[in-house]
């Protein structure tokens, strides 16, 4: 059964990264047949890159070799260079029309496919890869849940309803509630995968891609029986020391909830100069306290937003002071004047060792402060429209 609407959900589930990547491949012989493929064209290797922005993901080509009589072969030394444990895509494509569309793990073995352009994928195998063949097995096991458990007729009506021009609130939401159902299910068949095959790379692979997006009951079934099958192993021990210092900082942020006054920071401006949030809370009505930094997508995402907000209300009493966890000058100057910020900016250039990180116990960036006048926390970690929604009601 073909499941149109699910292949974006399937392949943010398969973001192409590098796991656990040590040496690189010194032999990968990659060959295989394709039943229906036209002679002469070309069959891809790809990779799939992740948008700055939206929803639309898209392939970047890293190799291709001309089908002969049904026939491919990638050269070996087109692979060389290339990590070990990578997930790559072999495609196959006629008249812009994807006919074969197949994962692979790259591994230091003579890779071979058997593809075929009719069956949506059912029949394509791949041998000499127990990486690969397990990553198969997974999805295909997914897929079943999917059929089994997922109307023919409610997935036709996600395609009448989702994001359609036409659609009404109440049509989106119940798209929305077909999308949570296939997660749902989804996360259930993987958590089950991944327990079943401890110790493996595929459970490895499944817990990097997957864990964040399990519930805490998940997330702590997992972790029993990771840490019973394999109590040494490098998630576990990552995920026992995330989960520490998320705690610390929770203990941190505690510490100045929202009505408390505020904690002063030090630092420098662009110019060298010494500067202090205590500067400017006395002189303003509302100030918000921006943490930020030039290598964070979403803090320059984020910036417009704020600037539309500042000459909106910064005659009403309104200013804003950014603070960059950036460690290298030229990028946070840099980034300041090609996002055209025009309020102060504080820097101590120490990365995540700033001591703003540290007084208010920030684990993730963008991050806000709104503080009144008096020195009153009013808000903290708004953004967008909560933060527009937040400042309307204070300075109406």
């Amino acid at each position: 059964m073909k499941l149109k609407i699910f292949s974006l959900l399937f392949f943010i589930g398969v973001i192409a990264i590098n796991v656990m990547a040590t040496q690189p491949v010194k032999v990968c012989r990659l060959s295989g047949s394709i039943k229906g493929a036209y002679n002469g064209e070309k069959i891809y290797l790809s990779t799939l890159k992740y948008p700055d922005s939206g929803n639309t993901f898209s392939f970047v080509n890293s190799d291709s070799t001309i089908i002969k009589k049904g026939l491919f072969l990638f050269k070996s030394h087109h692979l060389k260079k290339t990590p070990i444990d990578v997930l790559m895509t072999v495609r196959y494509m006629h008249n812009n029309k994807t006919l074969v569309q197949i994962p692979i793990i790259l591994e230091n073995t003579n890779i071979v496919m058997s593809l075929d352009t009719a069956g949506n994928g059912k029949n394509n195998k791949v041998t000499g890869s127990k990486k690969t063949e397990l990553l198969l097995e997974y999805n295909k096991g997914v897929n079943k849940q999917l059929a089994d458990k997922i109307s023919i007729e409610k997935i036709k009506r996600f395609n009448a309803i989702y994001d359609k021009p036409t659609s009404t609130s109440a049509m989106h939401d119940e798209a929305m509630n077909i999308v949570k159902e296939y997660s749902q299910i989804r996360i259930k068949y993987t958590a089950d995968f991944i327990c079943n095959h401890i110790p493996s790379w595929i459970s490895n692979y499944l817990l990097l891609l997957n864990y964040n997006n399990f519930d805490k009951a998940t997330k702590d079934s997992v972790m029993a029986v990771l840490k019973a099958k394999c109590p040494n192993n490098s998630f576990l021990k990552e995920q026992l020391a995330q989960e520490k210092f998320v705690n610390e900082q929770q203990t941190i942020q505690n510490q100045t909830p929202i009505g408390s006054n505020y904690k002063d920071l030090v630092m420098k401006d662009t110019l060298g100069m010494p500067m202090k949030i205590s500067d400017y809370v006395p002189k303003n009505k509302v100030i918000l306290v921006d943490f930020w930094a030039s290598w964070c997508g979403p803090c320059r995402r984020e910036i417009p937003n704020i600037i539309k907000l500042y000459n909106q209300y910064k005659d009403k009493g309104l200013e804003v002071i950014s603070i960059s966890f950036d460690n290298k000058d030229k990028e946070w100057k840099n980034a300041i004047h090609a996002l055209h910020m025009p309020w102060s900016q504080m820097s101590d250039l120490k990365g995540w060792d700033s001591e703003g990180a540290k007084i208010y116990g920030i684990m993730s960036i963008p991050y806000t402060l709104l503080i009144d006048q008096n020195g009153k926390i009013l808000a903290k970690g708004l953004r967008s429209e909560e933060l527009k929604t937040k400042l309307a009601v204070i300075l109406k």
